[in-house]
């Protein structure tokens, strides 16, 4: 098991990497476009300014996705299905930054994790 820092570290080590090789993580049209209708003055004809804070917002919502999907499924499968499970029923608990991720990540209450399956609590 690796730790949430060391996940943390390793994730955005691979991002510059991707980045580095010419990778463009989480720009895609679609996604910039309904944030660019959000945040425009005229969402038609987008200032270059805008153009960039909507490519931004969108990677950094992309890498906050990314990061929690593919966390410690053992300690945060629970986590993740919640997550799922919301945005089916049309709530977006989806994080918008890596670092809010991360953040959720690390303050998150998990169960404890025991290996006796007839654990039934108690004292």
């Amino acid at each position: 098991h690796m730790s949430n820092h060391a996940y943390y570290e390793k994730f955005k080590d691979n991002v510059m990497t991707a980045e580095r090789l010419g990778g463009q993580i989480g720009l895609h049209d679609r996604r910039i476009n309904k944030i660019l209708n959000k945040i425009a003055a005229s969402p038609g004809q987008p200032s270059e300014n805008e153009r960039i804070k909507a490519k931004s917002i969108a990677k950094d919502k992309y890498l906050a996705v990314c990061f929690i999907m593919n966390s410690d499924k053992r300690h945060y499968g629970t986590l993740i299905r919640d997550i799922e499970n919301e945005h089916t029923r049309g709530t977006n608990s989806y994080l918008e930054t890596l670092t809010a991720a991360y953040d959720y990540l690390v303050n998150y209450k998990t169960d404890k994790l025991s290996n006796n399956d007839n654990d039934e609590g108690g004292l």
